[in-house]
């Protein structure tokens, strides 16, 4: 695969680009818990192999991923830096999240490429080739091996627009406030007794679908808001957030991150 999009490196993370993270995981995981709902009600979602034309190619691409020598950390590997640009050049169809500065556009990335949401995703696929059940490393050996056997990135760039960007899109608002409010919050972890409450609150996942299960069980760090110091531009901050409603608009942010 071709592209000048350099993939995503957790190195390179500033405090700012882990509370986006923070931000486009809980999006996922509130994207995800949406459709869990219509399971049993709406047909499977599409694998990229399935956005492949070429019927021949489809078959080409699923004797690839079934190879035992190519089904290892590398090539799962390879497939997380490639889904990574292929997700980083869907940007440029997004509503809004085209706008967003390259530092939220990689960390937005970073999220829904980790294991645990690609898990999520797997599991609303029909069967992976070669896998005795769907998970993120049978999803990431699909993408590899069409990496390695089309000369096109047609169909992993639409499959991207089609399954990705709709999260992006819903993720973008919240991604962007939090990016302008990083700097303001403490991510240290949340005091215990708030846990209880939280917990207390919680919706009941256990009667829903098994994905939507298998989502709560999953822990996710909660930024809160620290004091801030500067009254100035603790009233900026408060202004932007509040000059449309409850959630920022990106225009009312660019004077920080655009």
């Amino acid at each position: 695969m071709s592209s000048t999009t350099p993939a995503c490196t957790n190195s390179s993370y500033s405090p700012r680009a882990a509370a986006v993270t923070d931000a486009a995981l809980k999006g996922a995981h509130s994207y995800y818990f949406m459709i869990a709902l219509c399971e049993g009600t709406i047909p499977p979602r599409l694998t990229p192999l399935q956005f492949v034309d070429d019927p021949q190619q489809r078959v080409d691409v699923a004797e690839r991923i079934m190879c035992p020598d190519v089904q290892n950390q590398a090539t799962i590997d390879r497939g997380r830096d490639v889904l990574q640009e292929a997700i980083m050049v869907g940007f440029r169809v997004s509503r809004d999240a085209h706008r967003l500065v390259s530092e939220v556009k990689q960390a937005i990335t970073q999220a829904l490429t980790l294991d645990e949401v690609l898990n999520l995703e797997a599991r609303l696929h029909e069967p992976h080739p070669g896998a005795q059940e769907n998970k993120a490393e049978s999803f990431l050996c699909m993408i590899a091996a069409m990496d390695h056997t089309l000369d096109s990135t047609t169909a992993l760039e639409s499959w991207v627009t089609a399954n990705i960007i709709p999260i992006i899109d819903m993720t973008a608002h919240t991604a962007a406030a939090r990016y302008v409010l990083s700097p303001y919050m403490d991510l240290a972890p949340v005091p215990a007794t708030f846990e209880k409450e939280n917990k207390t609150h919680a919706p009941n996942f256990a009667s829903s679908s098994p994905s939507a299960s298998s989502m709560a069980s999953v822990s996710l760090p909660r930024p809160v808001l620290a004091s801030v110091h500067d009254p100035a531009i603790d009233a900026q901050i408060n202004g932007a957030l509040q000059s449309n409603g409850a959630w920022p608009s990106l225009s009312a942010l660019s004077g920080w991150f655009f």
